[in-house]
């Protein structure tokens, strides 16, 4: 389960103990406003735009006990299962007064939808572009994690070979944080 609220903090928590599991903080600004799940990931929005510090747990003071800061702007994802801020979906976007993203939907398609205060957004190759109060992400294109490519000979002296095994990187990504269309 995840909250998230004023102090700038998005937390999880066991459903059954509520004891909490992780913890995120934005400096500066930050208050959250809107939280959705989909694709693997939670997705928090809010009114940030500096960074979030993962195992953060006070906004005034995060300490020296975080593990990990990035960049995010109006709204950012984690994983479901680690809970951990996934650095691959990593939108730029502007709000015509700063208050940020005030609403999150996943459709069945998987593809994440952010409305709110939102004026400018950058696509593929970094062109900005008009948003109008809201943005969407379609989920990357999935490719699997081994992938074998066979070469057959129609000679029948030749044997079949292997051309080995590759790991794509795009893999990893969860979407495509590139490519805003609205």
């Amino acid at each position: 389960m995840w909250l998230g609220g004023s102090e700038h903090s998005f937390f999880s928590y066991n459903r059954d103990t509520f004891a909490r599991t992780s913890g995120s903080i934005t400096k500066a600004g930050g208050d959250y406003q809107a939280a959705a799940a989909g694709n693997g990931l939670v997705y928090g929005g809010c009114h940030c735009g500096d960074f979030v510090y993962q195992d953060a747990y006070f906004w005034d003071n995060v300490g020296t006990n975080w593990t990990q800061a990035d960049k995010i702007s109006l709204f950012g994802a984690w994983d479901q299962e680690t809970h951990r801020y996934v650095q691959d979906f990593s939108p730029i976007l502007e709000a015509r007064a700063g208050y940020g993203v005030w609403a999150i939907f996943v459709d069945s398609r998987g593809i994440v939808w952010a409305g709110g205060d939102l004026s400018r957004s950058l696509r593929a190759n970094f062109v900005s572009q008009w948003s109008g109060g809201y943005v969407r992400y379609a989920p990357a294109t999935r490719l699997p994690r081994r992938l074998r490519a066979v070469l057959r000979s129609r000679s029948p002296t030749r044997r079949q070979r292997s051309v080995g095994t590759h790991r794509p990187t795009a893999a990893r990504s969860p979407m495509r944080s590139s490519r805003t269309t609205v």
